[in-house]
């Protein structure tokens, strides 16, 4: 009996020191949503011109990580 007593009032104690949770509030921008058919034009543009502007297509390929890393953004 002294033992449910005591589980009781620890289990009571612990509910009584369990910090305070506060909502997590993001601040990370909506990601705007493509068509699949979009993406897949877009893919094939950026495949078009690789060889003729790389420092833009390495740019495009870059915000495509990032737009990634922003939807896993809390």
């Amino acid at each position: 009996m002294r033992y449910r007593i005591l589980a009781a009032a620890l289990l009571v104690a612990g509910c009584a020191m369990a910090p305070k949770v506060e909502p997590v509030v993001s601040s990370c921008p909506p990601v705007r949503q493509y068509s699949q058919d979009f993406l897949n034009a877009a893919a094939d543009e950026l495949t078009e011109i690789r060889d003729r502007a790389p420092h833009v297509a390495q740019m495009i390929t870059d915000y495509g990580a990032e737009r990634k890393a922003l939807k896993a953004c809390p």
